[in-house]
């Protein structure tokens, strides 16, 4: 399965964080605007024993969870982490990335796009597909300008805000 929307949901003891849910949505809109399949979106859960999240992952709207598991992952670190981001990247193959703009996604972010070496989008307001393009919309000058950004690289790598989208309402 073709996997061209990649969400990183955020989990803190096994409970999934509402921006999690939040970038879903994101991308059921993203994929729908693209033309693409909502069968063409997944999620990465990081973590020690947290399988079970798969469900509700499915819930909100992740065709497939997939799951770094061991003890390298079972408490943040953002090293161990990125590596285990950048070898799902490299696996998966995603056209988009999608982070929250959190403390970990701040940290996380930019480790992950250096190892990939592509560029990234933080701080993002709202990503839309435009003209055949992804476009980052990030807020400046206190929300006064929107910013908008087309990265040339793949995958197109963003961090978006707390807010900026709303969950599947019937997941």
């Amino acid at each position: 399965m073709d996997c061209k929307i990649l969400v990183l949901a955020e989990q803190e003891e096994g409970a999934l964080r509402d921006t999690s849910f939040e970038l879903l949505g994101m991308a059921h809109r993203l994929a729908g605007e693209a033309g693409w399949e909502a069968s063409d979106i997944k999620a990465l859960g990081l973590g020690q024993g947290i399988d079970n999240l798969a469900e509700k992952l499915a819930k909100g709207g992740a065709s497939e969870a997939i799951y770094a598991e061991g003890t390298a992952v079972e408490n943040y670190t953002s090293d161990a982490y990125g590596k285990a981001i950048e070898a799902v990247v490299r696996e998966e193959s995603p056209e988009v990335l999608l982070m929250s703009h959190t403390p970990n996604g701040w940290d996380l972010a930019p480790l992950v796009a250096g190892g990939l070496e592509v560029p990234i989008a933080t701080g993002c307001s709202n990503v839309t597909f435009e003209d055949g393009n992804v476009r980052f919309h990030r807020k400046a000058f206190n929300g006064k300008f929107v910013h908008v950004v087309e990265i040339d690289a793949t995958p197109k790598m963003a961090t978006v805000d707390k807010g900026a989208a709303s969950p599947l309402e019937n997941p």
